[in-house]
């Protein structure tokens, strides 16, 4: 009878047993429960779809990034996914329902820090994910994650609340002492500067890939940096992130390069034209010196033209310079017509008579180039003479005397 109650008594305990031990999570947080508050302590963490590494990768975390932790599985934290991660997706790949919800309607889809193919691509989501819409452009929609969706990240990369950071090596039993922690190996000053100037690198290569620009990203210091490293060091896990984020530094090299090429045309055309604006310019004032030179003493230089309108009499004529009426001229001593087309130099005073947006002169003597020397005036300058020009220098008259 005793013998019975034993077995009895021990057959409850195999069956009580395994239950509690079901209900034990499986790490329990310093509070105790989840969910609990966690901190990102690693660079770029990949946050999955599903607790394994083979599992789509939704996002990148950063250092210092704030997570809900719910559970805990194996390796890995289940969260809730950020709702402060935005991104952008292909609008190809997304049904947009009445409320700003989308749905994922293809496999692996990538998601962009920006809208458009020349964005770094941030994440990946799966077919049937839903997701909600802050925003739009052409062919491209802004995004964050639905309110209560859930995801995985590894243990190793996040720091729950009230935990310290490295974690103690956790005892295998009851009563069992931890193994005492490997001796620490000191660096040697070499292998120091070795580590500081990867971290360095990394500094740089962390600020300039947040920016959505990748033409704006700067990574030539973080580049000898990394080179310089892979000449120093043995170390196998050093050398494959160098490797790695030299290659990153590579393509967006070239895809710098490619758009520069795409826009040269353009800046080409853009700086011939200001070639030639500089041109003309400096030509033109070296043809107004060239033409004042040849009336020292005239107060007024420009080709003289026939006054067609009767209303600004006692005016009769006009004089033009670089396309433009500079003066209204009347005369009583000098025939104003005998000049009618040539460039001259005019002598005379100002008659305040005469109310007029341009000055009028009241000419008293009219001065001629040298003969076989009248340069071009009033039009933009050119390797050879107009026929214009040519003609007022075979027809030009003396000088009345």
């Amino acid at each position: 009878m005793v013998w019975c109650s034993a077995a009895v008594f021990s057959g409850v305990l195999v069956g009580v047993l395994p239950a509690q031990e079901a209900r034990v999570p499986a790490r329990a947080t310093p509070s105790g429960v989840f969910p609990t508050a966690g901190e990102v302590v690693g660079d770029s963490v990949s946050i999955r779809a599903r607790n394994s590494l083979n599992a789509t990768r939704l996002a990148f975390a950063f250092k210092g990034d704030k997570l809900r932790v719910l559970g805990a599985s194996g390796d890995w934290y289940t969260i809730d996914l950020p709702r402060d991660y935005t991104m952008w997706v292909s609008k190809e790949y997304v049904t947009v329902g009445a409320n700003k919800e989308g749905v994922v309607t293809g496999d692996n889809v990538r998601a962009r820090a920006g809208a458009g193919l020349q964005y770094q691509m941030v994440g990946h989501l799966d077919r049937g994910r839903r997701i909600e819409i802050i925003g739009e452009k052409p062919g491209w929609l802004q995004f964050r994650f639905a309110t209560g969706d859930r995801a995985y990240i590894s243990r190793q990369y996040v720091r729950l609340a009230g935990e310290a950071y490295p974690r103690p090596v956790e005892p295998e039993g009851h009563g069992v002492e931890p193994p005492a922690p490997p001796p620490v190996e000191v660096q040697s000053e070499v292998e120091q500067k070795i580590m500081d100037s990867f971290n360095k690198a990394e500094e740089i290569y962390r600020r300039e890939v947040r920016k959505e620009r990748i033409v704006e990203w700067d990574l030539e210091e973080a580049h000898t940096l990394y080179v310089g490293v892979l000449e120093k060091t043995r170390n196998k896990n050093l050398i494959k992130k160098c490797r790695s984020r030299c290659a990153v530094i590579a393509l967006a090299r070239r895809y710098r390069e490619a758009s520069e090429r795409a826009s040269d045309p353009r800046k080409r055309l853009e700086k011939r034209e200001k070639e030639i604006e500089e041109e003309y310019e400096r030509k033109r004032k070296m043809l107004a010196e060239e033409i004042q030179g040849l009336f020292p003493t005239a107060v007024a230089v420009g080709r003289l033209r026939k006054l067609a309108s009767p209303w600004l009499r006692p005016a009769t004529h006009k004089l033009i310079s670089e396309g433009r009426v500079t003066h209204i001229l009347h005369s009583e001593v000098v025939d104003l017509t005998l000049y009618e087309g040539k460039l001259v130099g005019i002598e005379g005073e100002v008659d305040d008579s005469i109310k007029w947006p341009v000055p009028a002169l009241k000419v008293t003597g009219i001065a001629l180039p040298p003969a076989k020397s009248e340069p071009t005036e009033g039009e933009k300058p050119e390797p050879e003479k107009s026929s214009e020009e040519k003609g007022g220098e075979e027809e030009a008259p003396a000088a009345p005397g």
